[in-house]
C-alpha cells in the first residue's frame, strides 16, 4: 500500500493524493492491449481501473496510471494506441451513465482531452482511428449500432447497424483508418467503410446465438491485410485475409478467449485467455505463430 498522486484536471486524473494497494498486476478483467511502436512495452487497460505498462523482455510492470474514478465506476475497457504512439484512447465507465473516452498523451500520461460521444450514455467497445481523428463505439442502448464520431468534438459522423438486431461485441479500426472490423455475438464478422459505415466485406456469417455464446475478440495485423478473430461459440481462432479468404482455423485448450493482439512485426499473435471460464481467475497468455496458428 502506498500514497499515489497524479496531476491533471479533476475529470481525467485526480490531483488529490490517494492511498492505493499496489498488487504488481491487474486484479480485474483486461479490456485492452497495445504494443508501443518500438515493441519494447505492452500497455494494458483493466476493469481494476488501472493502465499498466509492461517491459516485454522482463515481464515487469514499469508504470501504472490510475485515471480518476467514481466509487462504483471508473472501470477501464477497450483501448487503442495511435499509429505514432503518442495518443492512447481509453473507454472509461462513469457513474452518471455517461461513459467517456480519455485521450492520453504518451509518454507523460497527460489528459489531452475527454471525448463524450453522442448520443450520450453507456458505451460498448471503443476504438480510435490510428490517425487519432475518429472514435468509433458501440451504442450501449442499441448494441447493434456502431457510431463513428469526430475525436475532437464527439459529434457523430455515421451510424451503421449491419449486424441487424444482434449486439456488436468488438470493433477495430484498420491501420489505414479507412476501414473498421466489426464482430457480433452471433459470430458474424464484417469489414465496413469508416466514412459511411457501409459494408465492404463479410468475412464470416453468423450462426445461432445460445446461452454459451461469448463476445468475439479480434485484431488487424500491422499491415491491414489480415484479421484474426475468435469464435463466439467455442475457443477457436480464425485468420482471414481482408479479402475474406480463410488462412487457418485453430482450436485452443482454454475456456474462453478474452483479447487478441498482433505483435508489431505481425509475425505472432498475443492471446489473452481464461482457463476455467470465470472472470478474474486463471488468466493465461498464449503466443501463436501468425503464419500457422501454432502455439
Amino acid at each position: 500500500m502506498y500514497l499515489s498522486a497524479a496531476s491533471g484536471d479533476d475529470s481525467g486524473f485526480s490531483a488529490e493524493p490517494r492511498i492505493v494497494v499496489e498488487t504488481g498486476g491487474h486484479t480485474g478483467k483486461i479490456g485492452g492491449l497495445e504494443f508501443t511502436p518500438d515493441g519494447q512495452q505492452l500497455i494494458s487497460a483493466s476493469q481494476d481501473k488501472t493502465i499498466r505498462f509492461w517491459d516485454v523482455k522482463t515481464g515487469e510492470c514499469v508504470t501504472v496510471w490510475r485515471p480518476e474514478s467514481d466509487f462504483n465506476a471508473g472501470h477501464l475497457f477497450a483501448m487503442t494506441l495511435s499509429q505514432n504512439g503518442k495518443t492512447l484512447a481509453v473507454h472509461r465507465e462513469r457513474r452518471t451513465n455517461q461513459d467517456d473516452v480519455l485521450l492520453l498523451a504518451l509518454p507523460e500520461g497527460r489528459v489531452e482531452r475527454i471525448v463524450v460521444p453522442r448520443p450520450a450514455g453507456r458505451l460498448g467497445s471503443v476504438t480510435m482511428s490510428r490517425d487519432a481523428k475518429y472514435v468509433a463505439f458501440i451504442n450501449g442502448d442499441h448494441e447493434n449500432d456502431v457510431v463513428i464520431s469526430n475525436a475532437l468534438t464527439g459529434e457523430p459522423v455515421s451510424v451503421n447497424g449491419n449486424h441487424k438486431d444482434l449486439p456488436v461485441s468488438e470493433l477495430k479500426f484498420a491501420p489505414d483508418s479507412q476501414r473498421i472490423l466489426t464482430a457480433s455475438i452471433d459470430g458474424s464478422v464484417q469489414i465496413v467503410n469508416a466514412a459511411d459505415g457501409s459494408p465492404i466485406k463479410t468475412l464470416r456469417s453468423g450462426g445461432a446465438v445460445t446461452m454459451s455464446s461469448a463476445p468475439c475478440a479480434a485484431d488487424w495485423d500491422p499491415g491491414g491485410h489480415r484479421v484474426v478473430v475468435s469464435d463466439s461459440s467455442k475457443p477457436e481462432l480464425t485468420l482471414f485475409t481482408d479479402e475474406g479468404e480463410q488462412v487457418w482455423s485453430k482450436g485452443l485448450p482454454v475456456a474462453s478467449v478474452e483479447q487478441l493482439l498482433f505483435t508489431r512485426g505481425g509475425d505472432a499473435i498475443l492471446c489473452s485467455t481464461l482457463l476455467n471460464g470465470k472472470q478474474g481467475s486463471d488468466p493465461h497468455i498464449l503466443l501463436l505463430d501468425a503464419a500457422s496458428g501454432e502455439v
